[in-house]
């Protein structure tokens, strides 16, 4: 039976649960209007079985208008649908 740990503090960093789909290779991108021409790529973490850029914590519009740069993130397959650790 899986196990959730609570992360008092934390709750923005926690995907709700949804049903398992392959509909989850999405790609994000914030372009500013005085673009410095800086490209900044974000990549989450979460030992390749959990994390989500859906969530709305990972919205780069903001750090994209602050710095000018283009902020991208992107989804991927995960546990067994991405990386085959079982």
């Amino acid at each position: 039976m899986p196990c959730e740990i609570d992360s008092p503090g934390f709750d923005d960093f926690h995907a709700k649960p949804k049903a398992i789909s392959e509909d989850c290779l999405q790609l994000n991108m914030w372009i500013p209007y005085n673009r410095t021409g800086a490209v900044l790529v974000y990549m989450f973490e979460g030992s390749d079985n959990s994390g989500s850029f859906s969530l709305p914590l990972y919205n780069g519009s903001v750090l994209a208008d602050l710095t000018g740069a283009i902020v991208i993130n992107f989804n991927y397959r995960l546990s067994p649908l991405g990386f085959g650790r079982f």
